[in-house]
């Protein structure tokens, strides 16, 4: 293999699985050729290493996302192409043995900054030390503003709104985490569960919007079988919304560092067929996001966090 790559352009042209039902399960699959990608090819002796985006759609929209590389080797140039592009290289590809590339990138690696989570809560009557987050990130990739990538920052911030405009007063503390560097790591979520400021708290339940401010089908739970069907039973609040299940499941990057200190995490799912279309590109701005379809999962998220905050798991 390495006297074929060396001195070559890898080039990667795996199509997303379309026959899924959840795009979140194609979308894994090939999430890891961008991540570790660039690294393989580099050990093989690639000059550079192309990817065609992950997504469903056939358009001309380039996808960036989070690529790994090695602290004791250079990084090789790295990069996505449309699902056009992919389509077009890889037709010349079969039709002539010796095909000439021009890569030209701008992007490169910086030095770590620090950043800063940002935090509201409204305290609990009763428990105020017992908390029940409700959680977005907060940062976006530079191709856009991230319109959906920060709608859980959005539900997170509503959930808080709507509590307090209703007049409620929750036994537990509800806290809203609008994590910083999600995309990058998850390091955001990481210090916030290894801080010494959780010294005394007991976080019983996280609840995490990463997948765009769509309509809203359900919750995904991480938790054993008596804590799922705890949660379970309030499926019922949700029907008028046009959630029919609560199952278990991934909770969240933010919130899955929580789970070692014993807190259940939970996903808010929404119908994702069309966040792959938009997902880290230039066209996730605003324009993209339904106010009612956002508003609706900031419903659902209002309601499970009161209901866990009154009643526990």
């Amino acid at each position: 293999m390495k006297d074929k790559v060396k001195g070559k352009i890898v080039f990667m042209n795996k199509p997303m699985e379309r026959t899924y039902k959840l795009t979140l399960r194609a979308y894994f699959e090939n999430a890891g050729l961008r991540y570790r990608g660039s690294i393989e090819a580099a050990q093989l002796g690639a000059v550079a290493f192309l990817l065609r985006s992950l997504t469903t759609r056939d358009n001309d929209l380039c996808h960036t996302g989070g690529t790994a590389r090695r602290d004791d080797a250079d990084p090789i140039p790295a990069g996505s192409i449309s699902t056009k592009d992919a389509d077009l290289l890889s037709a010349l590809l079969k039709k002539e043995s010796n095909v000439n590339l021009f890569l030209k990138f701008n992007c490169k690696f910086l030095t770590d900054i620090t950043s800063y989570n940002v935090i509201g809560q409204i305290t609990g009557t009763e428990k105020p030390d017992e908390i029940i987050v409700v959680a977005g990130h907060l940062d976006s990739w530079d191709v856009s503003v991230g319109a959906h990538d920060g709608a859980g920052c959005v539900h997170s911030i509503e959930v808080l709104r709507l509590i307090k405009e209703a007049g409620l007063k929750p036994k537990r503390t509800i806290r809203a985490i609008m994590f910083m560097n999600e995309e990058w790591g998850g390091s955001g979520g990481k210090e916030y569960a290894q801080s010494e400021n959780r010294k005394g708290e007991t976080h019983i339940a996280a609840i995490e919007s990463d997948l765009g401010g769509f309509m809203p089908l359900g919750f995904t739970v991480k938790a054993n079988e008596t804590q799922v069907a705890s949660i379970q039973k309030w499926q019922y609040l949700f029907e008028d919304l046009g959630m029919h299940w609560i199952k278990p499941g991934w909770g969240g990057t933010d919130i899955e560092s929580l789970e070692e200190y014993g807190t259940v995490t939970i996903g808010l799912i929404p119908d994702t067929q069309k966040y792959f279309d938009i997902h880290h590109t230039k066209i996730d701005v605003l324009e993209q996001v339904n106010p009612r379809e956002l508003e609706f999962g900031a419903i659902a998220m209002t309601i499970l966090s009161y209901v866990l905050a009154q009643e526990g798991i």
